[in-house]
Formats: structure tokens, C-alpha cells, sequence
């Protein structure tokens, strides 16, 4: 099971040393006891490590927890860049463009049930994931820049109207505002089929979506951390539950009017062939580009650049 004989041995022994971390708490004042807040944390982050085994760390980016999410950081000048992921990635899949974004700080959120944050368990599945990253936001002291990518636009659409005040500008890349496929609607026959997932299943989806143009468009890297992801039932409750929301109408309550044309931009590809560009945004708003579903992963550097010319 690639679980390491350290967590075996905490799990089925009856007893187990502590006096090491007690000494270490005791010279240097610590409260090293685990909370029950932080107990869905550590599962989250336990979770992703047996997931992504060998996986990493990044250059100049930290994890911290802010609220109820995980976020992978980094320090710079100006106003913060709050970026937000789609189904089928995580804020790792994100570094790319974050590294061609400078010299900002910058904020790769993972959404709950995604990366290291544990699912919201709200009753309602989209109202859940709003609120968590309006409180993301409102841990800030001054107004962000919220970006947000596929099923992460519509979380940033939505958190946009709920706290307007505190979000300057708002860039949606290929959002998705309007219901997703019928044959997602059912979480449990997603979440049977997602078990089953293979690497050339999901790339041969991926290209008859138009995700990607063609198939050297598709970074091994991004096919690597999905496949990586869908072992963790945990991801895979997760995104069936997204997928299952995005197919109901009920899911897509927006108004976006009230938005200064100054605070709104949309970077669209052209290419794909599973959503189409809402009719609920103004063509002024829009950029289009000749590329799939998933251009943040497949052309970082052309998405920074169109961000970082909104910006400045």
C-alpha cells in the first residue's frame, strides 16, 4: 500500500513513544498536542503525500493555511494575486504561470477536497466552496486580484459578488458559467468511473474535449499529478461532487452587470468544444485565443502575460 512502516507502526502498535516530541515542546515552550480543528488538516496533507509520493517542493513557495484552505505562497511587491484552480488540477499545476507572473505575490489556492485542503462538507456543494474563499479573501488587509480558472472562475464570479469592495480586478480563464455535460449528474457513477481512470483514458478525454489542441500540447508533468490525484478517494469525492453541481442550472446564479468594465477580464479559448463563452458576459470583456480548455497548464507564459498586462 506504499504506506511508510512509521504510520503502520502509530497505527497497530499499542503503544508509542513520545518522550522526543515531548522534549522538544518542553525546550522550546511549544504546544504540540492536536487539536480537533487541525485533525482534517493533517489527513488532507497525509492524504496528498501518499498520493504524490516523491513529489517536490517548490522554489520560493511555501505552504500555509489560511481558514479553511491550504495555499501554496509567495512573497513579493503589490497587490496580491489570488489564483484559483479547476476540477482536474490543483495549485500545483498553477506554478507555471505563477512563475511568470512577477514580481507579485502570489496566492495558488487549493480548493476543498483538493491538494491539501479538506472538503468544506457544506450542505450545499457550491455555496461551499464560495465561502471559503470569501474568507480567504477577507484574511487580507487590503483588496486582491482574484483569477480564477474553469470551475475556479465561477468560484471567483460568485465570491466577486458576495465581497466586491474587496476584490480589484476579477480575470476568469475559460470559466465555466454554464451547466457542465448531463452524464456528470451522478456523483456516485463519476466517482465508479474516475476509480477506473487511466493515463490514456484521461488524455484521450482531454483531446476530444478540446482541453488541449493536440497531444504535444499535454505536459507529462500535468498527466503525471492528475493520475497522481485520482488515487486519493478523497479527490475523487471531491471532483464527482463538483462535476455533479456543474451539471445542475441552479448552480450558475450570477450577475455580473455591476462590474466596472475596468475590474472584468476574460481570456477564452477558442478551441474547445465542451463549454461555450456565456452569454451573460459582454464581448468587451473578452480575449479570445486559438487554444483549448486547459491553456493556463499548456501556455503559462502567453495566460502571464494578458494577466500581467490587466494588472499593470
Amino acid at each position: 500500500m506504499k504506506i511508510p512502516s512509521e504510520s503502520m507502526e502509530f497505527i497497530v502498535k499499542n503503544e508509542f513513544p513520545t518522550m522526543s516530541k515531548e522534549d522538544i515542546a518542553n525546550k522550546n515552550n511549544l504546544n504540540l498536542s492536536l487539536r480537533k480543528s487541525t485533525l482534517p488538516f493533517v489527513i488532507s496533507d497525509l492524504d496528498y503525500r501518499l498520493s504524490h509520493r516523491g513529489r517536490a517542493a517548490y522554489d520560493h513557495f511555501s505552504y500555509r493555511r489560511v481558514g479553511n484552505l491550504t495555499a501554496l505562497e509567495r512573497e513579493g511587491r503589490g497587490i496580491p494575486i489570488i489564483i484559483l484552480h479547476g476540477t482536474f488540477s490543483g495549485s500545483d499545476c498553477l506554478i507555471p504561470l505563477a512563475n511568470s507572473l512577477q514580481p507579485f505575490p502570489i496566492w495558488l489556492v487549493d480548493l476543498p477536497g483538493f491538494g491539501r485542503s479538506p472538503y468544506h462538507h457544506s450542505p450545499d456543494t457550491i455555496d461551499g466552496y464560495i465561502n471559503s474563499v470569501v474568507d480567504f479573501i477577507l484574511s487580507f488587509q487590503s483588496p486582491v486580484i482574484l483569477v480564477g480558472h474553469s470551475f475556479g472562475g465561477l468560484i471567483a464570479s460568485q465570491a466577486m459578488e458576495k465581497i466586491q469592495e474587496r476584490i480589484q480586478q476579477l480575470i476568469l480563464l475559460q470559466p465555466v458559467l454554464h451547466p457542465a455535460r448531463f452524464s456528470y449528474r451522478s456523483s456516485f457513477l463519476t466517482k465508479a468511473f474516475l476509480s477506473l481512470m487511466n493515463k490514456s483514458m484521461f488524455k484521450k478525454k482531454l483531446l476530444s474535449t478540446g482541453s488541449f489542441i493536440n497531444e504535444h500540447e499535454v505536459p507529462d508533468h500535468y498527466l503525471d499529478y492528475v493520475m497522481e490525484d485520482l488515487r486519493s478517494p478523497r479527490v475523487r469525492a471531491s471532483t464527482a461532487e463538483v462535476m455533479s453541481a456543474l451539471s445542475k442550472p441552479n448552480s450558475f446564479q450570477l450577475n455580473l452587470d455591476r462590474l466596472d468594465p475596468n475590474q472584468l477580464h476574460v481570456l477564452w479559448g477558442d478551441q474547445d468544444r465542451d463549454y461555450s463563452i456565456p452569454n451573460l458576459l459582454e464581448r468587451d470583456h473578452i480575449t479570445l485565443l486559438p487554444f483549448g480548455h486547459q491553456f493556463p497548464i499548456s501556455h503559462p507564459e502567453i495566460t502571464a502575460q494578458w494577466i500581467q498586462k490587466w494588472i499593470e
